[in-house]
């Protein structure tokens, strides 16, 4: 169990306070500007020669996914592991868009430059993303088969989710886009924020932190880690690196909701990258930014020494 003392936890809290501060100023200073936020948010991607690329299918070699195991899918993405990499490190996200899948491919690419320029630009900034984004030649029917039996999580059934086989048979082109990534460290905690107004913000909330539904067992997250002063230690840290990312203009459509997920060293992923994509959003106020970043550090702090509170999906594991 991690128990700071007094007077550590009091610094530790003051100088994140101050740290938060200067990004509330610099939040204010960019709501007050929020007539240009269309220009600030939307740079230009692509100049007038990249709009006119010709887009050919290239070679991908399907039976290096892992079909043994069941994918990890959200509404229109999966992630399936690697059959090569023995190590279970990386993998393929893989999506169907056979109406315009030319316009999901670019979208995809313009996401890929902007995840390159998030890195080289802010340091120590992690997301999942390894090369860009391919346009394959579609799989081998059977191929088809065993995509939609392994679908695992929301949206349509596991016959449909990459494409209705009968049609297949007559109409190949399904329009699959892959993009290798990195595999998410196993237990995590996918982590969130959420801002209010209206009749939350009149009883004083603007602003809570969350620990999603589909995140790991705390209990087990907790035991995995192996250095509990070291984790909270990296976690400020890493908090300190998202709150200069959120400050700046070039990434602010990230506040978009805002989410990350976090691996057993205290290290933050930056996920769901398709909200740089986001042409409206709202800034949080200065309280709403305060109450997420506090709440970020009081549950995790919670997480460390067992008191966290279950909720959703752990109160069915808490029960079982």
């Amino acid at each position: 169990m991690m128990l700071l003392n007094s007077a550590g936890f009091l610094l530790f809290r003051w100088g994140y306070g101050i740290l938060l501060l200067i990004a509330c100023s610099a939040l204010q200073r960019f709501t007050s500007r929020s007539a240009q936020l269309p220009n600030l948010l939307l740079p230009a991607f692509y100049d007038s020669a990249a709009s006119e690329l010709q887009f050919r299918r290239e070679q991908f070699d399907w039976n290096d996914l892992d079909l043994t195991q069941r994918a990890s899918c959200g509404m229109t993405k999966c992630f399936f592991a690697s059959a090569r990499d023995g190590g279970g490190e990386e993998g393929y996200l893989i999506q169907h868009s056979k109406r315009n899948q030319t316009k999901t491919y670019e979208k995809w690419q313009r996401i890929w430059e902007r995840a390159e320029e998030l890195t080289s630009s802010h340091n120590g900034i992690r997301h999942f993303l390894l090369d860009p984004p391919l346009m394959p030649v579609d799989p081998p029917l059977e191929v088809l088969k065993k995509l939609n039996a392994m679908v695992f999580g929301p949206g349509r059934t596991n016959n449909h989710y990459f494409g209705k086989t009968k049609i297949y048979r007559a109409t190949p082109n399904v329009g699959f886009i892959v993009q290798r990534v990195k595999a998410a460290p196993t237990p995590s905690l996918i982590s969130r924020c959420y801002f209010f107004g209206g009749e939350k913000k009149k009883k004083g909330e603007e602003g809570r932190f969350k620990l999603d539904d589909l995140s790991a067992s705390t209990d087990k997250f907790r035991l995995a880690v192996s250095d509990e002063s070291a984790f909270m230690s990296t976690f400020e840290t890493e908090l300190r690196r998202t709150i200069k990312l959120l400050a700046d203009e070039r990434f602010s459509s990230l506040w978009k909701d805002f989410q990350f997920l976090l691996d057993t060293q205290g290290k933050i992923f930056h996920i769901d990258l398709d909200r740089m994509e986001e042409r409206t959003f709202r800034y949080p106020s200065k309280k709403g930014a305060k109450q997420c970043f506090g709440g970020a550090l009081s549950k995790l702090a919670g997480v460390m020494n067992g008191n966290y509170t279950f909720s959703g999906i752990e109160k069915l594991e808490k029960k079982a």
